[in-house]
């Protein structure tokens, strides 16, 4: 859950700065350009994407070839 709620906390930060930067204002709780945040947001989701993504079972022959060649 910390996961993803980090990844909320910076789309909120990304909105707040794409929509201030649209109204030509300034805040300096959002120093940084939009790029910067949405960056942040890929990141988190790219790890919740990990963390919540079956595992691959491991091959139980490595050796083995498909169709047994």
């Amino acid at each position: 859950m910390t996961l993803l709620g980090s990844a909320l906390w910076w789309v909120e930060r990304w909105v707040r700065r794409t929509e201030l930067d649209t109204e030509g204002k300034a805040d300096p709780g959002v120093p940084r350009e939009p790029g910067y945040y949405f960056g942040h947001v890929i990141s988190r989701i790219d790890r919740l994407d990990t963390l919540l993504s079956p595992r691959r079972a491991p091959d139980r022959d490595p050796g083995r070839r498909p169709n047994g060649v």
